[in-house]
Protein backbone atom coordinates (compact mmCIF):
# COMPACT_ATOMS: atom_id res chain seq x y z
CA UNK A 1 0.00 0.00 0.00
CA UNK A 2 1.24 3.51 -0.74
CA UNK A 3 2.01 5.66 2.30
CA UNK A 4 -0.68 7.99 3.55
CA UNK A 5 -0.39 11.64 2.51
CA UNK A 6 1.20 13.96 5.05
CA UNK A 7 -1.19 15.74 7.42
CA UNK A 8 0.93 18.85 7.83
CA UNK A 9 -1.10 20.42 10.63
CA UNK A 10 -1.04 17.22 12.70
CA UNK A 11 2.67 16.76 12.03
CA UNK A 12 3.41 20.38 12.96
CA UNK A 13 1.41 20.10 16.19
CA UNK A 14 3.24 16.90 17.17
CA UNK A 15 6.56 18.63 16.50
CA UNK A 16 5.45 21.67 18.49
CA UNK A 17 4.61 19.44 21.46
CA UNK A 18 8.10 17.95 21.37
CA UNK A 19 9.82 21.33 21.04
CA UNK A 20 7.80 22.91 23.85
CA UNK A 21 8.39 19.99 26.22
CA UNK A 22 12.07 20.09 25.23
CA UNK A 23 12.40 23.77 26.17
CA UNK A 24 10.45 23.20 29.41
CA UNK A 25 12.79 20.33 30.37
CA UNK A 26 15.85 22.44 29.62
CA UNK A 27 14.41 25.20 31.81
CA UNK A 28 13.96 22.80 34.74
CA UNK A 29 17.45 21.35 34.25
CA UNK A 30 19.28 24.67 33.99
CA UNK A 31 17.45 26.12 37.01
CA UNK A 32 18.72 23.38 39.35
CA UNK A 33 21.22 24.47 42.02
CA UNK A 34 24.86 23.84 41.20
CA UNK A 35 26.46 20.67 42.57
CA UNK A 36 30.17 21.51 42.25
CA UNK A 37 30.86 23.83 45.16
CA UNK A 38 33.61 23.10 47.67
CA UNK A 39 31.30 21.68 50.35
CA UNK A 40 29.93 19.21 47.80
CA UNK A 41 33.39 17.59 47.76
CA UNK A 42 34.63 18.23 51.28
CA UNK A 43 31.68 17.19 53.48
CA UNK A 44 29.47 14.12 53.61
CA UNK A 45 26.30 16.20 53.73
CA UNK A 46 27.51 18.09 50.66
CA UNK A 47 28.28 14.82 48.88
CA UNK A 48 24.74 13.56 49.46
CA UNK A 49 23.32 16.84 48.22
CA UNK A 50 25.54 16.71 45.13
CA UNK A 51 24.49 13.14 44.33
CA UNK A 52 20.82 14.12 44.54
CA UNK A 53 21.30 17.17 42.33
CA UNK A 54 23.42 15.35 39.75
CA UNK A 55 21.03 12.37 39.59
CA UNK A 56 17.99 14.64 39.21
CA UNK A 57 19.68 16.83 36.61
CA UNK A 58 20.94 14.01 34.45
CA UNK A 59 17.59 12.24 34.62
CA UNK A 60 15.85 15.41 33.40
CA UNK A 61 18.44 15.96 30.68
CA UNK A 62 18.71 12.37 29.44
CA UNK A 63 15.05 11.35 29.55
CA UNK A 64 13.21 14.59 28.92
CA UNK A 65 15.60 16.77 26.93
CA UNK A 66 17.72 14.32 24.93
CA UNK A 67 14.75 11.97 24.60
CA UNK A 68 12.77 14.71 22.87
CA UNK A 69 15.53 15.03 20.27
CA UNK A 70 15.04 11.34 19.45
CA UNK A 71 11.28 11.86 19.07
CA UNK A 72 11.89 14.81 16.74
CA UNK A 73 14.22 12.58 14.72
CA UNK A 74 11.46 9.96 14.47
CA UNK A 75 9.06 12.57 13.12
CA UNK A 76 11.58 13.31 10.37
CA UNK A 77 11.75 9.60 9.56
CA UNK A 78 7.96 9.57 9.25
CA UNK A 79 8.20 12.38 6.70
CA UNK A 80 10.84 10.49 4.72
CA UNK A 81 8.58 7.43 4.62
CA UNK A 82 5.80 9.58 3.19
CA UNK A 83 7.95 10.97 0.40
CA UNK A 84 10.03 13.82 1.81
CA UNK A 85 13.06 14.33 -0.50
CA UNK A 86 16.39 13.21 0.91
CA UNK A 87 18.03 16.62 0.61
CA UNK A 88 15.24 18.23 2.66
CA UNK A 89 15.53 15.51 5.32
CA UNK A 90 19.30 16.07 5.43
CA UNK A 91 18.71 19.76 6.07
CA UNK A 92 16.35 18.93 8.94
CA UNK A 93 19.00 16.56 10.35
CA UNK A 94 21.46 19.45 10.31
CA UNK A 95 19.07 21.59 12.35
CA UNK A 96 18.66 18.72 14.81
CA UNK A 97 22.45 18.55 15.11
CA UNK A 98 22.65 22.28 15.84
CA UNK A 99 20.01 21.83 18.53
CA UNK A 100 21.84 18.89 20.11
CA UNK A 101 25.19 20.71 20.12
CA UNK A 102 23.63 23.79 21.74
CA UNK A 103 22.05 21.62 24.44
CA UNK A 104 25.37 19.91 25.17
CA UNK A 105 27.14 23.27 25.41
CA UNK A 106 24.59 24.46 27.99
CA UNK A 107 25.01 21.21 29.92
CA UNK A 108 28.79 21.66 30.03
CA UNK A 109 28.41 25.24 31.30
CA UNK A 110 25.98 24.01 33.95
CA UNK A 111 27.95 21.03 35.25
CA UNK A 112 31.63 21.96 34.82
CA UNK A 113 33.01 25.01 36.57
CA UNK A 114 36.33 26.73 37.23
CA UNK A 115 38.89 24.36 38.83
CA UNK A 116 38.88 24.31 42.62
CA UNK A 117 42.50 25.52 42.77
CA UNK A 118 41.70 28.71 40.85
CA UNK A 119 38.60 29.36 42.94
CA UNK A 120 40.61 28.83 46.14
CA UNK A 121 43.30 31.17 44.81
CA UNK A 122 40.75 33.91 44.17
CA UNK A 123 38.99 33.43 47.50
CA UNK A 124 42.22 33.48 49.57
CA UNK A 125 43.72 36.50 47.85
CA UNK A 126 40.42 38.39 48.10
CA UNK A 127 40.70 38.01 51.88
CA UNK A 128 44.48 38.47 52.28
CA UNK A 129 45.31 41.32 49.93
CA UNK A 130 43.53 44.14 51.84
CA UNK A 131 45.41 43.40 55.14
CA UNK A 132 48.73 43.19 53.24
CA UNK A 133 48.08 46.63 51.77
CA UNK A 134 47.18 48.11 55.16
CA UNK A 135 50.56 49.94 55.47
CA UNK A 136 49.92 51.55 52.10
CA UNK A 137 46.49 52.75 53.25
CA UNK A 138 48.09 54.14 56.42
CA UNK A 139 50.69 55.97 54.35
CA UNK A 140 47.93 57.47 52.18
CA UNK A 141 46.19 58.70 55.36
CA UNK A 142 49.46 60.29 56.57
CA UNK A 143 50.24 61.92 53.21
CA UNK A 144 46.74 63.37 52.84
CA UNK A 145 46.44 64.14 56.55
CA UNK A 146 43.05 62.46 56.52
CA UNK A 147 42.51 59.13 58.26
CA UNK A 148 38.99 59.05 56.81
CA UNK A 149 40.36 59.08 53.26
CA UNK A 150 42.78 56.26 54.07
CA UNK A 151 39.92 54.17 55.51
CA UNK A 152 37.79 54.86 52.44
CA UNK A 153 40.59 53.70 50.10
CA UNK A 154 40.98 50.49 52.12
CA UNK A 155 37.22 49.80 52.15
CA UNK A 156 36.87 50.49 48.41
CA UNK A 157 39.79 48.16 47.62
CA UNK A 158 38.30 45.33 49.69
CA UNK A 159 34.85 45.91 48.17
CA UNK A 160 36.26 45.89 44.62
CA UNK A 161 38.10 42.59 45.15
CA UNK A 162 35.03 40.96 46.71
CA UNK A 163 32.76 42.23 43.94
CA UNK A 164 35.13 40.92 41.27
CA UNK A 165 35.22 37.48 42.88
CA UNK A 166 31.41 37.38 43.17
CA UNK A 167 31.06 38.40 39.52
CA UNK A 168 33.33 35.52 38.47
CA UNK A 169 31.33 33.11 40.64
CA UNK A 170 28.08 34.33 39.08
CA UNK A 171 29.41 33.77 35.56
CA UNK A 172 30.22 30.13 36.37
CA UNK A 173 26.51 29.29 36.67
CA UNK A 174 24.58 32.12 34.98
CA UNK A 175 21.25 30.25 34.83
CA UNK A 176 18.52 31.18 37.29
CA UNK A 177 14.76 30.72 37.72
CA UNK A 178 12.91 34.01 37.91
CA UNK A 179 14.20 37.56 37.91
CA UNK A 180 17.85 38.19 38.82
CA UNK A 181 20.09 41.19 38.26
CA UNK A 182 22.81 39.32 36.39
CA UNK A 183 21.63 35.76 35.70
CA UNK A 184 19.79 34.33 32.71
CA UNK A 185 16.10 33.89 33.50
CA UNK A 186 15.59 30.42 31.98
CA UNK A 187 11.88 30.42 32.81
CA UNK A 188 11.33 33.60 30.84
CA UNK A 189 13.56 32.52 27.94
CA UNK A 190 12.60 28.85 27.56
CA UNK A 191 9.07 28.56 28.92
CA UNK A 192 7.60 31.91 27.92
CA UNK A 193 9.45 33.47 24.99
CA UNK A 194 10.17 30.18 23.20
CA UNK A 195 6.50 29.17 23.49
CA UNK A 196 5.33 32.54 22.16
CA UNK A 197 7.71 32.37 19.19
CA UNK A 198 6.54 28.87 18.28
CA UNK A 199 2.91 29.92 18.49
CA UNK A 200 3.57 32.93 16.24
CA UNK A 201 5.28 30.67 13.69
CA UNK A 202 2.31 28.24 13.75
CA UNK A 203 -0.20 31.03 13.24
CA UNK A 204 1.79 32.34 10.27
CA UNK A 205 2.13 28.94 8.57
CA UNK A 206 -1.39 27.70 9.39
CA UNK A 207 -3.56 30.83 9.81
CA UNK A 208 -6.83 28.86 9.56
CA UNK A 209 -5.87 26.03 11.92
CA UNK A 210 -7.68 25.37 15.18
CA UNK A 211 -6.24 26.62 18.46
CA UNK A 212 -3.16 24.67 19.50
CA UNK A 213 -3.52 22.37 22.52
CA UNK A 214 -0.34 21.24 24.23
CA UNK A 215 -0.39 17.54 25.15
CA UNK A 216 1.95 15.45 27.24
CA UNK A 217 3.00 13.42 24.20
CA UNK A 218 1.83 12.72 20.67
CA UNK A 219 -0.65 10.04 21.79
CA UNK A 220 -2.03 11.72 24.90
CA UNK A 221 -5.50 13.23 24.89
CA UNK A 222 -5.10 15.15 28.12
CA UNK A 223 -3.89 18.70 27.69
CA UNK A 224 -1.17 20.11 29.95
CA UNK A 225 -0.47 23.74 30.64
CA UNK A 226 1.76 26.15 32.51
CA UNK A 227 1.42 29.78 33.39
CA UNK A 228 3.35 31.20 30.43
CA UNK A 229 2.61 34.87 31.03
CA UNK A 230 5.77 36.94 30.75
CA UNK A 231 6.90 39.05 33.69
CA UNK A 232 7.10 41.87 31.12
CA UNK A 233 3.43 41.44 30.16
CA UNK A 234 1.56 44.73 29.86
CA UNK A 235 -2.23 44.53 29.75
CA UNK A 236 -2.60 48.03 28.32
CA UNK A 237 -0.16 47.29 25.49
CA UNK A 238 -1.88 43.98 24.73
CA UNK A 239 -5.25 45.75 24.60
CA UNK A 240 -3.91 48.36 22.17
CA UNK A 241 -2.34 45.72 19.90
CA UNK A 242 -5.54 43.66 19.89
CA UNK A 243 -7.62 46.72 19.03
CA UNK A 244 -5.36 47.65 16.13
Amino acid sequence: LPPKPIDWINHADNLLCQLIHLSDSLSHYLALPTASRTHHRATKLGEREAKTLVFTGRKIFALNAAGRIFMISQLTEALKYRGLPGNEASRIRQWEQYLSVSMENMRLIKEYRTPQSLRLFGRVFTLLLPPLFAPLFAQIAIDTESIVFGCIIGAVTSLALTSLFEAVRQLEDPFARGFTFDGIDVTEELQVLAYEELMVARSMVFPDAEEFVLKEDTKAKKAVGLDRKSRHYCEDCARIIKAS
